[in-house]
C-alpha cells in the first residue's frame, strides 16, 4: 500500500525544487563575501532562507554557503563510515535537502569536522578563555 503523505511530501518537494530554479537563476558570484545559510531539515523555513539569502547575495555580488549547525551543537563531531558516505552522496547527487538547497543557489556545503585538533582552534579557545576574567568583576551585588 502506497503512503500518500509520502507522495503528497515528494511532490511538494519537486514542485518546490522546479520553482527555485526558475526563479532563483544561476549568476556567477565574484565578490568576496558570503551568505551563510544554515543546513537544516526544517522545511517550513526553506522559503525565508531561499528568499533572504539569494537578497543578500545579489546585493552583495556572493556566493550562498551552507553549514551544518546541528552537527556542532547537538550531535557527535566524529562521523562514522555511512554517516560520512550519505553525506557525500546526499551532496554530490543533490538528494533531498541538498537539492532543495542546491536548487535556491548554494554551491557549497561546509560539514564540520573533528575540531580538536585544529592547532588554531585551540589557540582562539584559550585566547578567549585567558581573557575571561572573573565573575565578581562583572556580577553587582
Amino acid at each position: 500500500m502506497f503512503n500518500l503523505h509520502k507522495i503528497f511530501s515528494f511532490k511538494s518537494i519537486y514542485n518546490f525544487r522546479k520553482y527555485n530554479k526558475k526563479f532563483f537563476y544561476k549568476k556567477k558570484a565574484d565578490g568576496d563575501y558570503k551568505v551563510l545559510v544554515e543546513f537544516n531539515g526544517f522545511y517550513s523555513t526553506y522559503p525565508f532562507l531561499a528568499l533572504i539569502s539569494n537578497f543578500f547575495s545579489n546585493k552583495k555580488n556572493s556566493k550562498i554557503v551552507a553549514f551544518n549547525n546541528y552537527k556542532l551543537t547537538t550531535e557527535n563531531i566524529e562521523e562514522n563510515f555511512f554517516k560520512r558516505l550519505k553525506w557525500f552522496f546526499g551532496d554530490k547527487l543533490s538528494l533531498r535537502t541538498w537539492g532543495i538547497y542546491k536548487s535556491f543557489g548554494i554551491k557549497n556545503f561546509i560539514n564540520p569536522s573533528n575540531l580538536k585538533n585544529n592547532s588554531k582552534t585551540v589557540l582562539l579557545y584559550n585566547f578567549i578563555l585567558n581573557s575571561i576574567k572573573k565573575k565578581k568583576r562583572y556580577i553587582k551585588n
